[in-house]
């Protein structure tokens, strides 16, 4: 696509150029072959602003469209400082107690009436339509940090997967999110990460938009946020989790274009986004049990009880050689897993024993990982042993691989539970997992203990 945009600004620096050529030469100050020189080397600048722009296509006709359009903003205020700049001279400055959050986004964030779904507080929208994390980098010091709020709602990300302000990578997208909170830290402002939403293709108007944002990256930078947000104690706000659908899309009925919620969609993030602010302000987004990060997804009751439930335990039980890291989340909507984050979830809330066993069992998948080459051996040595195993629940693992892999970590978690709470009680739990989840794993783990004993031992992967 090609412009002639800059051509003018351009011409005009040129002429510019020329007038104080002239006066230098009568001033003697540059000699006549100097200025025929610089004369000819501005004239071939001046041809070259004269040939149009060419903006790189990026396979998508709208999108293309709307970069065009935005070059004044690229070129002249790149993070749109001037969108706000009337409105935060205007905005009186916080008065004692009162607890001014900022919404800092995109369109999203910009669509989103504040005063409707948060009446009476002083809620303050900062949203620009199109932006991308490295234009509100830009801005973050002006529309946030001046505006002294004690907590700010971060939404971004989809725009930058987009492409709206050229290519970039999901590295690079996680550096300017970490620039924004450090910078959000260092002025004492609680940062609360908002997941990048889902999208959808279910209508007309919402293929490019669905086509533009990879399901892959969405969930990659979700994970990243996710994990930054409890290992440096902010609060990881999920609206993905709250507006997903069972293909993994945004629901339908919550966005006609598939990217930008409706009132529908506004609804179920109110709520969401309000118990996040609560969490910020109270002053203390993880809890810290010895050294042990504790970070709520929903800061539901159940979530809050268990997150209780395992401090108690944490603090009752040595499990100092049974930690291998040290950032957990409660999920009551997820199942537990070990990776990128340690997750539980709240269906123990009856049971310690299980719920200690969990997080054990997630903790040794870390020290599987420190281990890896050993406890490839050992897969190695117990497909001899076990030339077919089942796969997928409820007797196996999601493949052939985990099911291997889970022979070594359910075998390594039922010594641990025997450490920890005596062989009564771990027989017990293990009775329970053999009827609830790995059914065929944990039954061979008690039936053949001594025969994966062999194997562990060999490959020295025993614990203490």
């Amino acid at each position: 696509m090609a412009l002639n945009l800059a051509g003018r600004r351009s011409r005009l620096r040129i002429y510019d150029r020329i007038a104080v050529l002239n006066v230098q030469l009568l001033e003697g100050s540059v000699s006549m072959k100097i200025l025929a020189f610089v004369l000819v080397s501005l004239c071939a600048v001046a041809q070259q602003a004269n040939q149009p722009i060419t903006i790189p296509s990026t396979g998508f006709a709208g999108l293309d469209k709307y970069r065009a359009s935005r070059i004044a903003v690229y070129t002249d205020d790149y993070g749109q400082r001037a969108r706000y700049r009337d409105a935060n001279a205007a905005l009186k400055p916080s008065t004692a107690g009162e607890n001014r959050v900022v919404f800092f986004g995109d369109s999203i964030t910009d669509i989103w009436h504040l005063d409707e779904s948060f009446p009476g507080k002083p809620y303050v929208n900062r949203g620009i339509g199109g932006q991308t994390t490295s234009q509100m980098l830009v801005r973050f010091h002006q529309d946030v940090i001046n505006l002294q709020p004690k907590a700010v709602v971060i939404l971004a990300g989809t725009n930058d997967i987009a492409g709206n302000s050229g290519p970039i990578s999901n590295e690079d997208i996680e550096a300017n999110l970490t620039s924004i909170a450090e910078l959000g830290r260092t002025n004492k402002i609680a940062v609360i990460f908002s997941s990048i939403l889902p999208v959808h293709n279910y209508t007309p108007e919402s293929q490019d938009f669905y086509s533009q944002r990879p399901m892959e990256r969405i969930l990659a930078l979700n994970r990243w946020l996710k994990e930054y947000c409890v290992t440096n104690n902010l609060v990881y706000l999920d609206y993905f989790s709250a507006v997903v659908d069972d293909k993994g899309m945004l629901k339908r009925d919550l966005a006609d274009d598939g990217l930008h919620p409706n009132k529908a969609g506004f609804a179920i993030m109110t709520p969401l986004a309000e118990k996040a602010i609560e969490r910020a302000l109270a002053g203390g987004s993880a809890a810290q049990i010895g050294s042990i990060s504790i970070q709520l997804a929903h800061n539901s009751e159940r979530e809050i009880d268990t997150e209780k439930q395992l401090a108690r335990l944490l603090t009752s039980y040595d499990l100092r050689k049974y930690t291998f890291t040290h950032s957990v989340i409660i999920d009551e909507r997820s199942i537990p897993h070990s990776h990128p984050v340690l997750t539980l979830h709240t269906r123990h809330l009856k049971s310690d024993d299980q719920l200690l066993s969990t997080y054990v069992h997630e903790q040794l998948h870390w020290y599987i990982e420190e281990h890896l080459e050993q406890t490839q051996t050992a897969e190695r040595d117990l497909r001899k042993i076990y030339p077919t195993v089942p796969v997928g629940p409820p007797d196996g693992s999601g493949d052939e691989e985990g099911t291997y892999l889970h022979l070594v970590t359910c075998y390594l978690e039922m010594q641990a539970d025997r450490n920890l709470i005596g062989p009564e009680r771990t027989q017990a739990v293990m009775n329970f997992w053999a009827g609830d989840h790995y059914r065929w794993i944990y039954k061979t783990v008690m039936q053949d203990e001594e025969t994966i004993h062999k194997i562990i031992v060999k490959e020295k992967l025993a614990i203490g």
